[in-house]
């Protein structure tokens, strides 16, 4: 099993989140996800970021869920 280990890049009209996932075997290849920027506006790229870090929450498992007593919530405001 891999680390869970993310690198984050900031680019020109968004963000880029990049893991190696386990294939099989001890195959590994680089998988990433894109947000963009969508509307190039004085806010578009906090929406990106937003939307960034849910997935970094998601992906290391830390959502939960609305029963919860404790969860992360990231919102723009």
């Amino acid at each position: 099993m891999l680390d869970w280990e993310l690198w984050v890049t900031r680019a020109e009209n968004g963000f880029i989140v990049r893991w190696m996932e386990d294939i099989d075997n001890g195959t590994v290849r680089q998988v990433y996800e894109v947000f963009e920027n969508a509307e190039l506006d004085e806010w578009g790229m906090h929406e990106a970021m937003v939307c960034c870090l849910r997935h970094l929450v998601e992906h290391f498992g830390l959502s939960g869920s609305k029963h919860d007593a404790t969860r992360i919530a990231i919102d723009l405001v």
